[in-house]
């Protein structure tokens, strides 16, 4: 059961050498995600009841290493029932054993302090976007000087997730707009061909496609390197890639361009729907003179 950035977790069966090689499944991701999976919890040899208090201290625990700038992944796993169907992947990640949250540690290097600040003072708004927990975002920006840390005078920074930022596209466009002017930090953050679409909830992403040079850019780099990391064979020693066939191309290029596809409908109807009311309207405004 693959990871993805909508489930934020991913599991895997596996034979458990203590117990005759009994099946198992062992899952892994954001704390909050697997937590919401279990319903016991590891501790030492003993497997106890996960309730809700326990739940708070976990979190507090996975906010405290957050604070400290430490990615949090949870770890959990449970014993197949005796006839469950290790193929059928409905409720396998249910009823979970929560076993522990793992903090890791990836700090930005050295230089990028440096370049931040240097952006900052040729009038460049940087702005961080990142799949990574919130708090532990926050603690990163705060750390590089993206963000200032609150004061008495002045509130805390907060980051936007990619479930605010579909909540607020919701309200409407304006709203997601003033969101994005106003924040700098944006965590729990999805994917290339996506880029084209945040532009605007409603107007087409072929409207003005070419009017950002920069993104064009950046996106050419990026299918730049992507390719020389599969067909490069000293890259392909080094990542552990193997080169593709066009036709395997063509398969992922339709894939990652999905999102770009299915958002054009969506946009269409919030654009005609969006359109009805004024035009309702002004008919109701037009009538004979009197």
């Amino acid at each position: 059961m693959p990871f993805t950035s909508d489930r934020k977790m991913m599991s895997t069966l596996e034979a458990d050498h203590d117990h005759d090689d009994a099946p198992v499944v062992v899952a892994k991701g954001a704390p909050g995600v697997v937590l919401a999976r279990c319903t016991q919890l590891q501790v030492g040899p003993a497997t106890l009841d996960l309730d809700a208090p326990m739940r708070t201290h976990i979190l507090a625990e996975v906010g405290a290493l957050a604070d400290a700038a430490l990615r949090t992944l949870a770890v959990a796993y449970r014993p197949l029932d005796p006839g469950e169907s290790p193929t059928a992947h409905v409720g396998l990640e249910q009823r979970l054993i929560y076993v522990g949250t793992v903090g890791i540690i990836d700090p930005p290097r050295a230089e990028v302090g440096q370049a931040i600040r240097q952006a900052q003072a040729a009038g460049i708004r940087v702005v961080m976007i990142t799949g990574d927990h919130p708090r532990t975002v926050l603690r990163i920006a705060a750390d590089l000087g993206i963000v200032r840390a609150g004061s008495a005078a002045q509130p805390p920074p907060r980051a936007l997730t990619g479930t605010e930022l579909d909540a607020l596209a919701a309200r409407g466009e304006p709203a997601l707009a003033e969101a994005v002017r106003a924040t700098r930090v944006f965590a729990r953050a999805a994917q290339r061909f996506n880029c084209f679409n945040p532009r605007s909830e409603t107007r087409s992403a072929w409207h003005g496609l070419f009017a950002n040079p920069w993104l064009w850019a950046t996106v050419g780099l990026s299918v730049v390197l992507q390719v020389a990391v599969v067909h490069l064979e000293f890259l392909n020693q080094a990542f552990g890639t193997a080169p593709l066939s066009p036709a395997q191309w063509g398969v992922c290029v339709a894939m990652a361009s999905g999102v770009l596809w299915f958002g054009e409908p969506r946009k269409w109807v919030l654009r005609t729907y969006a359109r009805r009311p004024a035009r309702l309207g002004s008919s109701r405004a037009v009538g004979p003179a009197r």
